[in-house]
């Protein structure tokens, strides 16, 4: 079997405890169907994070410029895989990410990015509240409607083509928040999403 190259895009600042078992979540899903490039952007100052991300065979990326955009731009960038995902340093990749996406890349070549659900977790990964979103719009106007109206997919629960990176662009460094969303809005006006019903992310809500 030929493995899909997957690369991972893992921006952090100065939470290494949290950065470890992130990381630890990418390489539980690792198998002979799978290669997993890691990407760790980091926008601190910690010595401990460069360390941690040698030990999970992390590519690790200095990015002075602060910000979410710009580590995630970063990494992004040098990435290498077929497909992009995305995790956020204090969030868990679930057993159930990745396949399911890539399932439905397989049987639908035009789609761009495929979307999976998320579970909501306090800051000691206790989990709360059942698996989101429940169902998914059925054409483009109405996901952009959707968006729009209050519902903001969480970008670890994404596996995106590579080629969305050069069509639309990267990450808006401009914005102070909600650039994924932004982002995410370029892509979904394309038409081309797709929706696995499958718990993917642990995503920490904080106070």
């Amino acid at each position: 079997m030929n493995a899909r190259r997957v690369s991972v895009v893992v921006p952090t600042c100065d939470r290494p405890k949290s950065l470890r078992r992130a990381l630890e979540s990418i390489r539980a899903l690792d198998g002979p169907d799978l290669a997993f490039e890691i990407l760790v952007a980091d926008n601190g100052k910690c010595n401990e994070t460069r360390k941690v991300a040698d030990q999970f065979g992390a590519v690790y990326l200095t990015v002075a410029r602060k910000g979410p955009s710009e580590a995630r731009n970063a990494a992004g960038s040098a990435a290498t895989g077929d497909y992009i995902a995305f995790l956020d340093d204090d969030d868990v990749f679930l057993d159930g990410h990745i396949r399911p996406h890539l399932q439905l890349f397989e049987q639908t070549p035009s789609l761009d990015l495929v979307i999976g659900q998320v579970v909501s977790c306090d800051e000691q990964y206790v989990r709360f509240g059942d698996p989101w979103l429940t169902e998914f719009p059925r054409t483009a106007p109405d996901l952009l409607r959707r968006m729009l109206s209050g519902y903001f997919p969480q970008v670890g629960s994404l596996l995106a083509r590579a080629r969305v990176r050069d069509d639309v662009g990267g990450f808006d460094p401009r914005l102070t928040g909600g650039e994924d969303l932004d982002w995410l809005l370029r892509i979904a006006a394309r038409g081309n999403v797709g929706f696995a019903q499958v718990p993917c992310v642990m995503f920490t809500h904080r106070a």
